[in-house]
């Protein structure tokens, strides 16, 4: 079943025996609190590690080693081994007189951990990645080379992990699920409601993570880390003021954020406003020539005709001057967030998080340029404002009933979507809005015993409540009509009650056996209460089930050789979406099934990777079983195969449980940095990543697999100044390789689908002075035009970026 159980175990044998490794804790030596991201440097074995938010860090010694330790805001420590060894491996760094930097104690939820649960996972930084040059939070995820990210308008982006999008993804944020009962099986957005502004880092964390995440989680895990209000280092007052603006010439986007960081030894808030504005997007002008398979009297990716509507509700047909630029798409963002944290005492934080987000009016792309007999079909095609709005508590606390840590956090959401759509020259206006108000409780706690081995444990409440609701509109006379919702009229309530227990053991210095096991309830009731569109043989959808998960990770560490052996179970629970939903979409309708049952996944992979400071490299081998898999197939519903709705037939479709299914691949990734002198670094990364997925069942492809990927960066590096060029390549998907039912939008694509692509990027990121810096960029250096990936948009051409921040 595994095309790579023959290479299994069998790695483990060709590693030398190492040294040995040992786990020491940093504490700050006036407070005893542990010390974060503290950097330990064997000047002996030029081995090196960061502790964690406990302190402590693992590192390779032998008898001869001196440990260099240095971290912001604390004195440079020289320590020998024997030293160490003497303290019983606790180390106190001294704290400075003065204060170089602010430093941020708030802890981190537990449950992102990665590094001790031994997977795969990437961290994108805002320090190196340029966070705010990217256009949304969700096109950041680009950067790790392993990640393809979907656009079906500009206010879209819609992550792909391993073969997995959509609802198959977990998204968090700050510890708080943002995944929510109407996540959908398609493409979502709703990763660009959190601010890039605001980010402080992303964590990934690839593959089956549903362990520790629960549901959805099958492709992987997302997690957004939003910056953290810092406690002042002195007695008095501190007060960081933060202006950040910038410009995008393919975009035409600009935006502006202000940033206000105030506190004190006990009280630390931070504020923060984001303003978006993102125009019409103008492609590429050199590449492809092809045709479009969805209009095929026209150019792919240009857009010849659009629609205009004068004061009048008059609309008119009008030739674009440039057929190259996207017409009507562009929006506006509006972000918001305030922290507080208290720090109680040494060992207790208590912080709160406000969020909020909203949009213009943002309209699709592919439904602007669909046509019927050579007239555009639709004269307006937009989501409404989607507003989220995010309320947290969070307690953490060391040594509470003798636990090494442990945190409780609380949560609030209210979420609003909305669709609306008129077709041209029709004056009724269709109305869809959905409404979720979530709130979610978690409790996790982590143990350490006999000091390497590590006990986490914990428990979730999740609860959902939906109203949907719709009418058409006349736009002269204001008059409402009924029109069929997207979900359940008589509203939907979901519950999810989960607990787990993770236990790391070492066996020694080198082995190390991570395994754990979950159990999770899910409750989901949903009423039909108008049948008039459609008379379904149920009023009630109800879901009541119990679901077991469990996972063993292997892993065998060799001074820089590290090999982990990966073997978990994942599922996901339908939600209303899948269950519940009715939507038309290029001649087909989703209907209601109730009969879907949750599908699991059996997850594979071993990973190897060699860490020397100068050079890095992982390579990633994986694969996915599926059973009971959540797939669209033709269905009839009343003795029809199809139905009529908003004035056309379509093929009736469901979401139902294939029986089998798989999908593998392979990633790897080198990165190696050269001295040139003191404060002067060469640096080169490359990624590059593989994926097939099949439907056993119906012998046909998986939708969302994206084509084989690479990109390659190279920078140079001063204490001022940093210069670097990148270069990313797609293969070609063509249309037979896709899935059959449109989830992979073949209809965006063209005859042969989508045509392979390459861009080359330059930028130059320099720091004026301590509190000035500028970044300029220029993507798609040669105005390259194409689409990624199952994408309506076509990508912006030659982008000329610039932004620059202030410290005050």
């Amino acid at each position: 079943m595994n095309k790579f159980f023959p290479i299994i175990f069998l790695s483990f044998l060709l590693i030398k025996t190492p040294l040995f490794a040992q786990e020491i804790t940093i504490l700050d030596a006036k407070e005893k609190i542990p010390v974060t991201g503290a950097h330990i440097h064997d000047l002996k074995l030029k081995t090196h590690a960061i502790s964690n938010e406990q302190g402590k860090a693992r590192i390779s010694l032998q008898n001869n080693s001196v440990l260099l330790i240095t971290a912001i805001a604390y004195d440079s420590l020289q320590i020998t081994y024997k030293e160490i060894k003497q303290a019983g491996y606790i180390i106190y760094l001294a704290p400075k007189a003065y204060h170089l930097e602010q430093v941020d104690i708030v802890v981190d939820v537990i449950r992102e951990d990665a590094r001790e649960q031994a997977v795969s996972f990437s961290v994108l930084n805002n320090k190196t990645t340029s966070f705010a040059q990217a256009a949304t939070s969700a096109e950041i995820l680009e950067n790790t080379g392993k990640i393809s990210v979907q656009k079906t308008q500009a206010g879209g982006g819609s992550p792909i992990l391993r073969g997995f999008e959509a609802n198959k993804i977990l998204l968090i944020v700050d510890g708080v699920r943002m995944n929510n009962a109407i996540f959908r099986s398609g493409h979502l957005q709703n990763s660009i409601t959190i601010d890039r502004n605001a980010l402080e880092n992303v964590e990934v964390i690839y593959g089956a993570g549903s362990l520790i995440y629960g549901s959805d989680a099958l492709g992987g895990v997302i997690h957004y880390h939003t910056v953290k209000p810092v406690f002042s280092s002195g007695d008095k007052l501190q007060i960081q003021n933060k202006l950040l603006s910038g410009l995008a010439s393919a975009t035409n986007s600009a935006y502006g954020s202000y940033q206000l960081n105030f506190g004190t030894r006990k009280w630390a808030h931070i504020l923060q406003f984001s303003y978006n504005t993102y125009g019409d997007v103008r492609g590429g002008s050199r590449g492809n020539n092809y045709t479009s398979l969805k209009n095929p009297a026209y150019k792919w990716t240009e857009m010849p005709f659009y629609v205009q509507t004068n004061r009048e509700g008059k609309d008119s047909m009008y030739v674009n001057p440039n057929a190259k630029v996207q017409k009507r798409i562009g929006y506006k963002q509006y972000d918001a967030l305030f922290k507080s944290a208290y720090k109680i005492n040494a060992k207790n934080i208590l912080s709160t998080n406000f969020q909020f987000s909203t949009t213009s009016n943002i309209q699709r792309i592919d439904k602007l340029t669909d046509y019927k007999n050579g007239i555009l079909k639709y004269a307006d095609y937009y989501y409404g404002p989607q507003k989220r709005f995010l309320a947290s508590a969070n307690f953490s606390q060391t040594e509470l009933f003798n636990l090494d840590l442990s945190q409780l956090n609380i949560a609030f959401q209210k979420i609003e979507e909305s669709r609306i759509s008129r077709k041209f020259n029709n004056y009724s206006e269709k109305h869809q809005i959905e409404n979720l108000t979530i709130f979610s409780i978690n409790y996790d706690a982590k143990k350490y015993f006999n000091n390497p081995n590590k006990l986490y444990f914990g428990s979730e409440i999740f609860i959902n409540r939906l109203s949907s609701t719709a009418y058409f509109r006349d736009i002269f006379t204001e008059t409402h009509s009924p029109a069929q919702t997207r979900y359940p009229d008589g509203g939907s309530k979901t519950l999810t009650a989960a607990s787990y227990i993770d236990y790391i053991h070492k066996f020694n210095p080198q082995w190390k056996i991570n395994s754990g096991i979950r159990l999770t309830y899910n409750y989901l009731r949903s009423e039909f209460n108008d049948t008039t569109f459609a008379h379904f043989p149920f009023s009630v959808i109800k879901i009541n089930r119990f679901m077991p998960s469990a996972s063993i990770n292997l892993s065998y560490t060799n001074n820089y050789f590290e090999n982990i052996f990966i073997q978990s179970t994942g599922f996901r629970s339908p939600n209303v979406d899948d269950y519940g939903k009715i939507r038309a979409k290029d001649g087909f309708i989703t209907m209601p099934n109730d009969k879907l049952k949750p599908e699991y996944l059996w997850h594979s992979e071993e990973i190897f990777r060699y860490n020397h400071p100068d050079l890095k490299i992982e390579l990633n081998l994986w694969h996915d079983y599926m059973w009971q898999a959540i797939v669209r197939t033709t269905a009839d519903f009343n003795g029809s195969d199809s139905i009529l709705y908003d004035g056309e037939y379509n093929h009736i479709i469901i979401n139902t449980n294939a029986d089998k299914a798989q999908i593998y691949g392979f990633s790897a990734q080198i990165s190696k940095g050269v001295k040139i002198a003191p404060k002067k670094q060469l640096n080169f990364q490359t990624a590059m990543q593989y994926i097939k997925g099949i439907n056993l069942t119906q012998k046909e492809p998986l939708a969302h697999i994206p084509p084989f990927s690479t990109q390659a960066n190279i920078n140079y590096k001063t204490t001022k100044l940093k210069v670097g060029t990148e270069f990313r390549f797609n293969a070609s998907k063509p249309v037979e390789q896709m899935s059959p039912l449109g989830e992979d939008n073949q209809d965006e694509a063209t005859e042969i689908g989508y045509p392979a692509w390459w861009v080359l990027n330059t930028y130059i990121n320099s720091q004026f002075s301590p509190k000035i810096s500028g970044k300029f960029r220029i993507n798609n250096i040669f105005d390259y035009r194409y689409k990624t990936f199952a994408s309506a948009m076509t990508a912006p051409g030659r982008n000329w970026i610039v932004s620059l921040l202030i410290k005050i």
